[in-house]
């Protein structure tokens, strides 16, 4: 049964003295800068529509902006202020996931905009490790994490998060000895399209794993972001709707070596290819199509890369490093989320100027 845990909240003004507008050449975006003046590192991040932002990080931090970034409050889980809240996902203002990654994992939901949030999944296993969460829909979900016992770790839900089910062993897919995830940015699972799963994994090989039905069956592709090295694999990625893909990662303890950081495939992940010519400026941890365009958004600690060929060329945009991206299903406001309490907003040039 879920646990009812209160939580108090305040809001945090962000003025016209915390924002920088960056306008990047030929990119018909542009980047506002917003300081929150916080020592918390953020990693997960949805945008559920244009007004709405939710972000989670250390420190038990959570934030939400009803108004496009205007102002915004800061939520807490009583009990669990030092928890590292590496992903949220959200539905509107009002509901929300939210999710623990270590030992024990354990992941929250709201119903009521952050005011109350209930306990619904516990795990106190010492190898426990959850990477991410990803929606169908607003019922149906899966979260994943590293494999204990050469099992791949899935959970299900069908309520929405109220509560969640381990995917039966027989299920479960076989894992390579200590092969796992990365909670870097909440974006190496996601859920695609009505039925389609992918989950991005790292050491050894960097491997994808995909599912057809929801996550009840499951293969796998290599991406060849993957070389035998621990701090390498599969961190991010994304589709279009045509079943183009973006992978993207590299070495988080090397953010300037630019060697297997991306790769692109035209047939749903069946095969991949190394972006070898122009690829991002380093290690990655996220990276998202702007939905309705062909441009696509990379970022990591070291800087953020664009694209308008499907991946193939990038090009450093210079506003600075971050750790995750969420853009709202128009694509007309996007966010990033980084170290030392870093939100960007991103918004159309024509859209560009804000109160």
């Amino acid at each position: 049964m879920a646990h009812r845990i209160a939580i108090f909240f305040f809001f945090i003004l962000l003025g016209c003295s915390c924002e920088t507008d960056i306008d990047i050449e030929s990119f018909p975006y542009t980047f506002h800068l917003k300081n929150t003046n916080a020592e918390s590192h953020y990693r997960g991040l949805s945008a559920p529509s244009d007004s709405v932002c939710w972000i989670s990080g250390t420190n038990g931090t959570i934030l939400k902006t009803s108004n496009a970034g205007k102002s915004w409050k800061k939520l807490a889980i009583p009990g669990h202020e030092t928890s590292d809240l590496r992903d949220i996902e959200a539905f509107d203002d009002q509901s929300a996931v939210v999710m623990a990654i270590g030992s024990p994992a354990k992941i929250f939901r709201t119903n009521n905009g952050g005011k109350t949030w209930w306990l619904t999944y516990f795990n106190d296993h010492p190898d426990i490790f959850l990477d991410g969460i990803a929606f169908f829909n607003e019922k149906e979900g899966l979260a994943f994490g590293d494999a204990i016992s050469n099992k791949i770790i899935i959970l299900q839900t069908y309520d929405g998060g109220n509560s969640w089910s381990l995917i039966p062993e027989l299920r479960l897919p076989d894992a390579i000895t200590k092969e796992g995830g990365f909670a870097a940015s909440g974006t190496s699972i996601i859920a695609h399209g009505e039925n389609e799963a992918y989950i991005g994994l790292g050491f050894p090989r960097g491997r994808l794993i995909y599912s057809h039905d929801k996550g009840h069956n499951w293969d796998f592709y290599l991406t060849g972001l993957g070389n035998g090295d621990t701090n390498r694999g599969v961190y991010s990625l994304d589709f279009n709707s045509n079943g183009f893909g973006v992978a993207v990662g590299g070495d988080w303890s090397k953010p300037d070596n630019h060697n297997l950081v991306a790769a692109t495939t035209l047939d749903k992940g069946l095969h991949w290819e190394i972006v070898t010519e122009n690829p991002p400026n380093g290690y990655r941890s996220a990276v998202k199509f702007i939905p309705n365009t062909e441009w696509l958004i990379a970022t990591g600690p070291n800087g953020t890369d664009y694209s308008n060929d499907k991946g193939l060329n990038w090009n450093a945009a210079k506003t600075g490093g971050a750790n995750s991206i969420a853009f709202s299903p128009s694509g007309q406001v996007g966010w990033m989320a980084g170290n030392k309490g870093r939100i960007v907003k991103i918004t159309p040039n024509q859209e560009s100027k804000e109160d």
